[in-house]
């Protein structure tokens, strides 16, 4: 039988319970986000839970995701939302398909790294406090669309890596939105995607598929995200660019993306 544990924001507990070790084969979800567990590290005792699935430490100081998580071999989802601590992204398990790392001011990944990190696997990042889209993404367009026609023969390139989507979103001037919250959604803020070449399914790998279109929709309509019962803040502007091998260095810091490289070529249009 299958258990999921679900004791977020519990101020009080500092260590995890001795007989958690007797859930490692049945817990597959575990929510520890906005507990108090040893300041600033993720509890070593967490890596003997050989059936996790699901994994949420929100919230906390942690400065680096330990080398130990490897050893979740079945961990399909990471969340680490609010992290103002959080500086790197490591090692991951190769199970992974997807990771949420929003309100994160401290993170600079290196996208080159993120591929060979996440080679399968979907990530994504937001930036809060971001002044917009940096320069150079090769595909920009003002709105929550864009659209771009993709080079000749692409998928037969093996330098090509993937997308890394950008989506730069504004809070609204809406009273109702007000919050406390570091790196909430009121924040303005770059919405990182990397979708990774591999998870581009077979039917979509041919000539008839020369155009490439991103859109930012949610219920309440394109491009506007919802607060209560109103729209909260909406998507300023949008882009896509194509990551080739040959690309050395992108880090994403706190005040903007830069482009790092030792040799940089010119966009692929």
């Amino acid at each position: 039988m299958s258990t999921i544990l679900r004791v977020r924001n519990c101020t009080k507990l500092h260590n995890l319970p001795d007989n958690l070790r007797g859930l490692r084969r049945r817990l597959i979800k575990l929510d520890l986000g906005g507990c108090n567990l040893m300041e600033g590290e993720i509890p070593s005792d967490l890596w003997c839970l050989s059936s996790l699935e699901s994994l949420y430490v929100s919230g906390k100081p942690y400065r680096c995701i330990p080398a130990g998580i490897t050893q979740l071999f079945k961990l399909k989802t990471l969340n680490m939302n609010h992290c103002p601590m959080l500086k790197e992204i490591g090692e991951l398990p190769s199970s992974l398909t997807y990771m949420e790392a929003r309100g994160c001011p401290c993170l600079e990944t290196k996208l080159s790294q993120v591929h060979l990190v996440f080679s399968a696997q979907i990530l994504q990042i937001s930036n809060s406090g971001s002044s917009g889209i940096p320069e150079w993404v090769s595909h920009q367009r003002i709105g929550c669309e864009v659209r771009i026609e993709l080079p000749m023969n692409w998928y037969e390139d093996n330098n090509f890596l993937g997308f890394v989507l950008f989506f730069h979103h504004v809070p609204l001037d809406n009273d109702e939105c007000e919050t406390t919250e570091v790196g909430s959604t009121s924040d303005p803020a770059i919405w990182v995607t990397y979708f990774p070449q591999i998870k581009i399914r077979g039917t979509y790998r041919s000539s008839w598929w020369n155009n490439f279109k991103a859109r930012f929709h949610t219920p309440i309509g394109s491009g506007s995200f919802k607060c209560g019962d109103n729209a909260c803040f909406k998507v300023k502007s949008c882009g896509i660019h194509l990551l080739y091998a040959k690309i050395r260095c992108i880090a994403l810091s706190r005040q903007e993306e830069a482009l790092v490289t030792e040799k940089i070529t010119q966009p692929r249009d």
